[in-house]
């Protein structure tokens, strides 16, 4: 493989790996995760159930449980691009850092919060000191990803030390 290629698919690797990890350790287990890439831009991409119940649309602010939901929605689509810089430190941003940040914003700005970067800033803490905790883990999902392209949700969670 050339080796552009491959330091590519090394990142996005890191990227879902840290969506999926994320997932997990903050109640949002993903149904699976792949580096194999879908036709339409996405290089990789890691599905979860589905985000929101069309329930919780209205009134979304009125509920502390409808925040936590969108909180930790947040925090899993921020964990992607950290953790392929927690690995790669000096890459250049790419579309799946623009990717997240806009689906991020998007669901911030839904909800009628207020100040969005602060609100951005703290799910970014947040992610990024959990992948730091679970580092080995994250590790493990990516080179398992290199090695198999697709993990279910279970084989991600059998990869926790």
């Amino acid at each position: 493989m050339h080796a552009a290629l491959e330091e590519h698919e090394e990142g996005t690797a890191y990227h879902e790996a840290g969506h999926a990890v994320i997932g997990f350790l903050i109640g949002r287990p993903p149904l699976s995760t792949t580096i194999i890439p879908d036709g339409s831009g996405a290089v990789g991409k890691t599905e979860f159930e589905n985000g929101c119940p069309e329930s919780f649309k209205s009134a979304f602010n009125q509920s502390r449980k409808k925040q936590r939901r969108v909180e930790v929605m947040v925090v899993t689509q921020v964990a992607g691009c950290l953790a392929q810089s927690i690995k790669f430190p000096e890459r250049p941003r790419d579309p799946g850092d623009d990717m997240d940040e806009h689906l991020a914003r998007g669901l911030v700005m839904e909800r009628s919060w207020q100040d969005i970067d602060i609100y951005l800033a703290n799910a970014r803490a947040q992610a990024s000191a959990l992948l730091n905790e679970h580092w080995p883990w994250v590790e493990a999902v990516a080179k398992a990803l290199i090695e198999r392209k697709t993990l279910t949700g279970d084989e991600v969670l059998a990869l926790r030390p």
